[in-house]
């Protein structure tokens, strides 16, 4: 992903990542998708992790509004 972001076309883009199934006792934690993303050592961008259930319509506003 973060090679991805290094393209010409998408350079200084808001990122919002949505950590979706959080209504699963197996999901992992925002921050651990956020870690194992490497989303920290994006330097030149603004970026938001968000927990979201799809299936409850959980989160979803919230990164709209971001």
């Amino acid at each position: 992903m973060l090679t991805m972001l290094e393209e010409e076309e998408l350079r200084g883009v808001p990122l919002l990542i949505f950590a979706n199934k959080q209504d699963m006792r197996t999901a992992l934690p925002v921050a651990e998708v956020s870690e194992r993303l490497g989303l920290t050592s994006l330097k030149d961008r603004q970026w938001s992790i968000l927990g979201s259930s799809a299936v409850k319509g959980e989160g979803i506003e919230d990164g709209m509004n971001w």
